[in-house]
């Protein structure tokens, strides 16, 4: 919605708000919106890191409810760091804004580019040449891995109980998580279908994953 009414992608913050506070003053200010009911809050954990049946805290801000005293930003799901307007610090593990989908022009493929997906943290930037997390309980963040191993996490089909402990990087991938697209439908998609999605303006899918 917010690409159509704008004409343009989020802009980036890497402050307090990212775009939680983006969408949520634009748009109906109900926080639950970003928790899936597979992955709740989960007070009791500690760090900022989601799994793949607990939400993630946005460690950047301070914010808390004033009746529950617990962090505000939380969720359970992961923006496409390329549907960012660009204007990203590149420096490592940060990627190049080259390939960001900067208006809603850009978005050639709406059906198969993904906006929001289940994931371990607020955003992700996937290229085709990501490996996924070797334990899909705990996913694996933004690293020199890349961003598909924030949301190959076994949330959904299968579930958790197909992917307890580490695995191979080659061996099948179990379960799946849900995709909504820049045309605004959702889908469930298996972990091994990530690769074949539309990540970034100059995605080319693998023949096969890493």
């Amino acid at each position: 919605m917010y690409v159509n009414d704008h004409g343009r992608c989020i802009p980036y913050s890497g402050g307090d708000n990212l775009w939680m506070k983006t969408l949520i003053q634009n748009y109906a200010n109900v926080a639950k919106v970003r928790i899936c009911p597979m992955a709740p809050f989960d007070p009791k954990l500690v760090g900022y890191l989601g799994t793949a049946t607990a939400a993630w805290v946005w460690p950047n801000s301070a914010e808390v409810d004033p009746i529950t005293k617990q962090p505000i930003w939380v969720g359970s799901y992961s923006l496409n760091g390329w549907m960012y307007a660009g204007g990203w610090n590149e420096a490592p593990p940060m990627p190049s804004t080259t390939n960001a989908f900067r208006t809603e022009a850009s978005i050639r493929t709406p059906s198969t580019t993904p906006v929001f997906c289940d994931g371990i943290f607020v955003d992700q930037w996937v290229r085709a040449s990501d490996t996924p997390a070797p334990n899909l309980l705990t996913g694996a963040p933004t690293t020199s891995a890349g961003g598909i191993s924030c949301i190959t996490i076994a949330r959904h089909g299968s579930g958790p109980q197909s992917a307890a402990g580490i695995r191979p990087k080659t061996a099948r991938l179990p379960a799946a998580i849900n995709i909504c697209y820049a045309d605004n439908h959702v889908s469930l998609v298996p972990l091994e279908q990530l690769w074949q999605q539309n990540w970034h303006q100059n995605y080319v899918a693998p023949a096969q994953r890493p």
